[in-house]
């Protein structure tokens, strides 16, 4: 009797067990290439609100240092026009008249002046 006939049984058990070993790794290789394509589009997801946030950062900056320029213009506008002000009041409380220079000086800086309230205004105006 052969090796073949006698052992056949056991072959084809063998066989059966290669065949669901070889589903189980074409299974587990298509599991990975899926993982692998959603890892993939992930990744671009990702780039892309990276490159939107680096875009939006680098406006914010722009954004940013315009409004500095802007504060700085203003400011050195607005600092010597609080220190005539702040002048006159003082004038004022003491019961002397500032000159006629500064007094003008004061009626520009307190009309120009949008850091003043009303009441302030009106004081320096007075």
């Amino acid at each position: 009797e052969c090796f073949c006939d006698r052992n056949q049984e056991a072959l084809h058990e063998q066989l059966d067990e290669v065949g669901r070993r070889v589903a189980a790794s074409v299974n587990e290789v298509e599991s990975d290439q899926a993982q692998r394509a959603q890892v993939v589009a992930d990744l671009a997801i990702a780039k892309g609100h990276q490159d939107q946030g680096t875009q939006t950062l680098a406006k914010a900056a722009d954004q940013r240092a315009k409004e500095q320029r802007e504060f700085e213009a203003q400011q050195e506008s607005l600092v010597p026009q609080v220190a005539q002000l702040t002048q006159a009041v003082a004038a004022l409380r003491q019961g002397t008249s500032p000159s006629l220079l500064q007094l003008a000086g004061a009626n520009r800086a307190a009309q120009a002046s949008s850091a003043l309230t009303y009441e302030e205004r009106q004081l320096a105006l007075d």
